[in-house]
């Protein structure tokens, strides 16, 4: 080969190669500013959990107990055997709001009685959680035709002395990080 001819093969080959590059550099520069608008979620992460430090003592509970089901006495027995867990109990009758609980329980809360709702789930596994409007910390357990008994402090305190996986991350979906508790 003539000497003119690998020049111009080697600056053909140049410019293929800085049009390559400049095609990716722009490309990657577009996809980085879409990537700042738009970011990626953090991955979704399990880490273990022991719920006790933010949870209030039973005492420091109130809740109504209801009964959801066609089964006479439910709310009273359940009712007797949270007062004896050391839980505050207010109302106790009927379903007010008229639903039927085919599950163990439903704990009805509103902002102010999250904790209280969270503590009553580890006494009632199985046990819905449902926030409502409520404006107090008053809690309300709806008790369902799976109701069997609630647990003893005893079973309780396992349960809430032991780590529970608990999924951490805003990759995590909402129905993913419902992870129930008590169990």
């Amino acid at each position: 080969m003539k000497p003119l001819t690998i020049a111009l093969l080697i600056i053909a080959m140049l410019a293929l190669f800085a049009g390559g590059f400049g095609i990716s550099r722009y490309l990657s520069t577009r996809s980085t500013a879409a990537a700042a608008k738009d970011p990626l979620p953090a991955p979704c992460v399990t880490v273990q959990v022991t719920p006790t430090a933010d949870l209030p003592k039973p005492s420091e509970v109130k809740a109504n107990v209801y009964n959801s089901t066609k089964t006479a006495g439910l709310a009273k027995r359940t009712a007797a055997d949270l007062v004896k867990r050391g839980f505050a109990v207010g109302t106790i009758d009927n379903d007010p709001k008229g639903t039927v609980v085919t599950g163990v329980a439903e704990i009805r809360y509103g902002p102010e009685g999250a904790q209280a709702a969270e503590l009553m789930a580890f006494f009632l596994p199985g046990a819905t959680l449902v926030e409502t409007s409520a404006k107090d910390a008053t809690i309300d357990v709806a008790v369902g035709a799976e109701f069997t008994s609630v647990l003893t402090t005893k079973q309780a305190a396992a349960a809430l002395t032991s780590p529970s996986p608990s999924l951490s991350g805003s990759g995590c979906s909402s129905a993913l990080a419902q992870i129930p508790r008590g169990q």
